[in-house]
């Protein structure tokens, strides 16, 4: 080994506790998304029990030229079904066994608005987002993609989302996709498929946000107790 090298085990093990001190830690429950300083809570509730914060992100957009926040991401998943049918690793099969049917992992999505946003406007936005990637999965049937479109976008039935509101989008082990917005329950959708559209929002290779950081606390949830 050349003089003043540092051995590769070494190299490795620094890259490892550098990724690990990134990770925000949790304090009173909470974690903190740290480009816009938005508290997420460590746990929330599912199907059969507590949810278990995978990681966050920020979504930006550029208005006029200027990238402004809009809102910070939490992605959670149920840590028992985690810890059975996936592996504390970050890589693109890692995201294609959230969003796979065969693989059924229950999942939330907790949005909480970082500026004010019309109901109209981010209906439209996630609309945008999601109806591109429903038309795939239906094969281009247009009459199944409008349907669960028009049902997705009437439960944004308010004039405006302010500053805090939060909106959470969850994915049943039975395809449901269960949506609430600033606490009031607006309704469950029966569709596997624009559950998995609407995931692959955040998770696939084309995210509005950075994937990898929805997931950068994976390796926490494979210790402690079940």
């Amino acid at each position: 080994m050349p003089a003043g090298m540092a051995p590769s085990w070494l190299i490795a093990l620094a890259c490892v506790m550098a990724a690990a001190s990134a990770i925000q830690p949790e304090v009173d429950g909470h974690v903190v998304e740290p480009a816009s300083s938005i508290k997420f809570p460590a746990t929330v509730p599912g199907e059969s029990g507590s949810m278990h914060l995978l990681g966050t992100a920020i979504r930006v957009k550029k208005i006029v030229m200027i990238s402004v926040q809009v809102y910070a991401v939490g992605l959670y998943v149920d840590r028992k079904i985690l810890r059975e049918r996936m592996v504390p690793e970050i890589n693109s099969a890692t995201f294609a066994t959230l969003l796979s049917e065969d693989a059924n992992v229950p999942l939330t999505i907790r949005i909480e608005m970082a500026r004010s946003v019309g109901g109209d406007t981010m209906s439209g936005a996630l609309k945008d987002a999601i109806e591109p990637r429903l038309k795939k999965l239906y094969n281009d049937d247009a009459a199944k993609t409008a349907k669960d479109m028009e049902a997705f976008t009437k439960q944004f039935d308010m004039s405006n989302l302010d500053t805090g509101t939060v909106l959470t989008f969850h994915k049943t082990q039975q395809g449901t996709l269960v949506t609430e917005v600033g606490g009031a329950s607006k309704g469950e959708i029966a569709s596997p498929n624009l559950c998995k559209a609407f995931l692959a929002v955040y998770l696939d290779q084309e995210a509005v946000v950075a994937r990898e950081s929805l997931l950068e606390r994976i390796h926490l949830l494979f210790g402690g107790p079940a």
